[in-house]
């Protein structure tokens, strides 16, 4: 069984990762991901309770989030990105109002791709820049506003359906949090995260330079 299962992945691998027709370096894409992440604030939540902060019971549940990114393949290898991203919580305590959170980031991101021969490339990276995070809720001092630095790693692979369109899957950890006056633990806006997405690939500029040559007779 482990034999015909290990011959069936090879077999979709090798479907796959088709040679890839031309070289990445100096191509430009967009792209967008959309996903969940689960939030990691038990911690937190667990403090609020036991101070008798107006809570009886609530739960993290998952949160949505996207992504949007410009990105630029400076070599073969490595692909410097510029990504906007936005993720929004509900907390559903049990007090008047839930607790709500967002998280607004603008990261520089850098991913490495070890094998560049195919249209299915894997990849690991990523990022770091700002963030702008934001919590409200019943019994919490005041709306807490936490703005700075941000980062993340990612592993993930793009996969080219055509010449100028594919499709990506991500796994990514984002390490960013907000410290809010008289608790102890941080609100965490980052944690583990699942993104799928797609791509535009954009021709080299090189490509639109190179002059046309006449059919031969």
């Amino acid at each position: 069984m482990t034999r015909i299962s290990l011959a069936a992945c090879a077999a979709v691998l090798a479907a796959a990762s088709a040679a890839r027709a031309a070289p990445r370096d100096g191509e430009g894409s967009i792209s967008f991901a959309g996903g969940v992440r689960s939030p990691i604030n038990g911690g937190f939540l667990d403090e609020a309770r036991s101070d008798g902060e107006g809570i009886s019971g609530g739960d993290f549940g998952i949160a949505p989030l996207a992504y949007l990114t410009f990105s630029y393949w400076v070599t073969e290898n490595f692909d410097l990105s510029l990504e906007g991203g936005y993720s929004w919580d509900r907390i559903s305590v049990n007090a008047a109002n839930p607790w709500t959170a967002n998280q607004e980031n603008l990261m520089a991101a850098l991913r490495y791709v070890p094998w560049t021969d195919w249209d299915f490339w894997p990849y690991v990276g990523g990022d770091f820049g700002y963030s702008l995070n934001q919590l409200s809720g019943t019994a919490l001092p005041h709306n807490e506003e936490a703005d700075g630095y941000g980062g993340g790693v990612f592993v993930g692979s793009g996969w080219d359906l055509t010449a100028h369109f594919g499709v990506t899957a991500e796994l990514r950890y984002n390490i960013i949090s907000i410290q809010v006056p008289g608790f102890s633990h941080a609100f965490d806006t980052g944690g583990p995260a699942l993104l799928v997405g797609f791509y535009f690939t954009l021709g080299k500029s090189s490509e639109s330079l190179t002059p046309m040559t006449a059919p031969g007779i």
